[in-house]
């Protein structure tokens, strides 16, 4: 995949002092801005999640209204359909 960002003067000159400041030099350049989209898109992925917790947090009895339930983490434990009267447990196996 191939990204192209537009960046007005202002904002060009302010990534050329960062990257001047912060790249290492043994680094290329492609490498150093696919590394910093990489990093900005988990740190937004770890926004939303802590975002979506603290949510399902102020809202527990309303989810678990609708059959889903979390554990003490946070996380999914398990979704009730509803309509089906069936239910999917979520288990978390990359730990084993």
């Amino acid at each position: 995949m191939k990204l192209i960002v537009k960046l007005n003067k202002h904002e060009s000159e302010a990534f050329k002092a960062f990257a001047e400041t912060v790249k290492p030099n043994d680094i290329a350049d492609d490498q150093f801005l696919k590394s910093i989209f990489l990093y900005g898109i988990d740190a937004i992925n770890q926004e939303l999640t802590e975002a979506v917790k603290q949510y399902a947090e102020e809202h527990k009895d309303e989810l678990a209204a609708s059959g889903i339930s979390f554990d003490t983490s946070g996380d999914v434990a398990s979704f009730r359909d509803i309509e089906s009267e069936g239910s999917v447990m979520v288990v978390d196996d990359s730990e084993e």
